[in-house]
């Protein structure tokens, strides 16, 4: 059986707020590649999937 780290390539953790969305784009192990901070509007929601899929295009 493989582990999570071997299945995808990264992921996102997104840290919901009011007014803002706060995510961090990590390696499967765990290191951090980059952060974003947008906001909660529809312009904000696509902002933050473009910088899901440049900063980890494979799986995730």
């Amino acid at each position: 059986m493989s582990t999570l780290a071997e299945q995808i390539d990264g992921g996102i953790a997104v840290d919901i707020r009011r007014d803002t969305l706060a995510a961090a784009a990590v390696r499967a192990l765990g290191a951090v590649l980059a952060h974003a901070e947008v906001a909660t509007d529809a312009d904000g929601y696509l902002e933050l999937l473009e910088f899901a899929r440049r900063q980890v295009p494979g799986p995730r």
